[in-house]
This record gives C-alpha cells, structure tokens and sequence, in this order.
C-alpha cells in the first residue's frame, strides 16, 4: 500500500510524488476497508484502539484509521517514523479525529501487555525483507491485545498472479517503471498466517480476499480521469471498480485478491 517509512522497516521516507497518481486507487482500497471494518468491528464504544502503520494517515484523506468507526477516544497509532506519526497526528486533527501517536516498531510495542481490545493493522507487516520479523510482529501484537481482543490483518496475497509476478522482478526495476512506489517485502500463504496466529495465541474467526479490482487499470485510468477532471465519470469509474469487491464471495477469489484479511480473536487463557 505504501511506499514509504513504517513501522514495518523504517527504510523509506513519504513520497508526495506519488500521492496523486494512487490517489485513485487509495480511495478504492479506503471503501473496502470501511465496509470490511464495519462487519468485522463488534467492540465497546470506548475501546482501547491500536493502529499500525501511520504513512496513509500521513500524506492521504482515504486511510482505513479514518475508515474506524468505533466512536472511541482511545485510538492509538504507531509508526517507527516519528515525523510520518506527528504528520498523521496533525492531518487528523483537521479531520476532528483524536489521535494518540507513538514512534515504535511494530516488532517491539512501546506498551504494556493486554493495552488494546482491538488492533487493526493493515498491510504493514508484508514490508520486512525477512518473514520471521512477520512472526515477531504477530507475536507482540497477541501480547498487545487484551484476551477475547481482536485483530484485523491484512496482507499482500501470494496466490495472486500479479503479485508473485511483482515479487520476482527487482525493485529497482519496478520503481523504474513507476508500477510501484514504494518497497514491497515477504508475506505469508493463508495457510502460513493461519498457522503462526493459531501458534500465538489467536483464533481465526474469519478469513476474505479483498481489492479484487485490476490495479494497474485503476491506478493509471483513474489517474488520467482525475487530470481530465470530469466528476461524472470519476464517479462512474469508481462505480464500476468497487462492483469488482463482489468477486469476494466467488471460487476464484484466492486468486483475483490482492490482499488476504483475517480477523482474529485472542484466546482467553482462563477459557
């Protein structure tokens, strides 16, 4: 998703260059993750909330923290960056939306065990160059969690033909290109996620494909239909692109989705 200084490497800095050009495609992404957090989000309204990742928040109006509707005034999110944080920190404040922002890796929480009834992390964790640190950073967002808590995570989906492709060719060629923006690192199966949640703590409560639209078309399309400037036939564009989601429900969703998503439920030890 991003391209980028995260909580996930800390590698890459903001690239403002790229804002409009995605900005299509951010928007697309920002309708499925409010209509994902809206089924999956069964929480108190005054839950503790803990959001990774922050480059989205920073530099974008369409990111999933916006997209949180728990009424809550105990949201939290992280980045390793400290500018990217501060950043989100005041873009959200002119949004009317409260913001706790801490700098920390998302491998090593800068808080106590059991902080957080739910924590929300959205392709974060498929930046790392190595797969273990995947597993460290699934392992301290458990002991985040309170027990009964959940987490939402999202991942780059390795049975999608688009992405094993861009995970051959060599960044640098990629970036070249302006396909993508930003460093993409290691990800995980279904069946890997599934097994080190289960191996941490977790229950898998429900488990979808998502963004499912061709990207490359929305991205450079909608960009061009933006440049044009025709409002009508952005919101046609977007119309069409967002009737792609319906492929969620279809056999060939493994396949067709750019991104796996797992809810997931702490066990309660006491249980």
């Amino acid at each position: 998703m991003k391209g980028r200084s995260t909580s996930s490497t800390g590698k890459y800095s903001l690239a403002p260059s790229s804002v409009s050009r995605h900005d299509f495609w951010r928007r697309n992404l920002f309708i499925i993750y409010q209509d994902l957090l809206k089924r999956w989000q069964s929480i108190p309204p005054y839950a503790a909330v803990l959001k990774t990742d922050l480059y989205d928040e920073a530099q974008t109006d369409y990111s999933p923290l916006i997209a949180i509707n728990t009424g809550s005034p105990h949201i939290t999110g992280i980045d390793i960056s400290f500018d990217i944080a501060a950043r989100a920190q005041e873009r959200l404040k002119d949004k009317k939306q409260r913001l706790n922002v801490v700098a920390c890796d998302v491998r090593d929480l800068a808080f106590k065990s059991g902080s957080f009834d739910l924590i929300i992390s959205t392709s974060t964790l498929d930046h790392f160059s190595d797969k273990n640190d995947i597993t460290r950073s699934l392992r301290e967002l458990c002991r985040g969690l309170k027990p009964g808590g959940t987490l939402i995570v999202t991942l780059d989906n390795l049975s999608n033909p688009a992405i094993k492709l861009r995970n051959i060719l060599p960044y640098s060629f990629l970036k070249s290109l302006k396909v993508v923006p930003y460093y993409v690192g290691k990800s995980l199966t279904k069946p890997e996620l599934t097994r080190i949640l289960q191996a941490n703590g977790f229950m898998i409560s429900e488990t979808v494909f998502i963004d499912h639209h061709p990207r490359i078309l929305t991205v450079w399309l909608g960009y061009a239909l933006q440049k044009i400037g025709i409002k009508p036939l952005e919101a046609l564009f977007q119309k069409i692109i967002i009737m792609f989601e319906r492929l969620q429900r279809s056999l060939i969703a493994p396949i067709t989705g750019y991104f796996i998503a797992v809810k997931a439920v702490k066990k309660d030890d006491n249980q």
